[in-house]
């Protein structure tokens, strides 16, 4: 109905909870941007078999301070549509292969400095469109832990499962 993805939609939710977050705290968000790091699977689908993972990184701006939010999940397709295609996501998994060539010395400021070009990392994962079962029960909730490095405080995932989509939020109080 907005002409907007599903992903456009999900993404200026979490924007939208961040800044109120941060207004609720007495911040004033107005014209505040933070940058997501998010991973982008870059597996071809014959591929999708193999084991490994193969992502880059798209730095998205979210708009925390948008608060009406029609105006942010638009002002946030038009991010996304702006960064697709882009070379980010296959020069960050080129970047990120000869850091770990490096040495551990080495890895480890390297790491911290690419991390800093986000404020949070944040995962979108399309998950089983079919209820699943464990020892004969049905699993009615899903929820995974985005993985984070460097300085990062926030960690956002985001799965669908069976028809709903859950949130999983990690936060450093400190960074925030």
């Amino acid at each position: 109905a907005l002409g907007c993805t599903v992903n456009d939609v999900l993404m200026a939710t979490v924007a939208g909870t961040l800044g109120a977050y941060l207004r609720a705290g007495g911040f004033d968000t107005t014209d505040v941007v933070l940058r997501a790091s998010v991973p982008v699977n870059l597996r071809e689908a014959e591929e999708a078999a193999t084991l490994g993972n193969k992502f880059g990184l798209l730095f998205v701006e979210l708009p925390v301070g948008v608060s009406n939010p029609l105006q942010r999940a638009y002002t946030l397709h038009d991010t996304m549509h702006e960064l697709k295609g882009s070379q980010q996501p296959p020069l960050t998994l080129t970047v990120l292969g000869l850091l770990g060539m490096l040495p551990n010395v080495v890895q480890g400021p390297a790491i911290e400095l690419f991390s800093r070009k986000g404020s949070l990392v944040a995962s979108n994962v399309p998950g089983p469109r079919a209820h699943l079962y464990m020892c004969g029960q049905q699993i009615s909730e899903m929820y995974f832990w985005v993985p984070q490095s460097g300085s990062m405080g926030i960690g956002v995932s985001i799965l669908s499962y069976a028809g709903k989509v859950f949130f999983g939020l990690i936060a450093d109080r400190a960074c925030i």
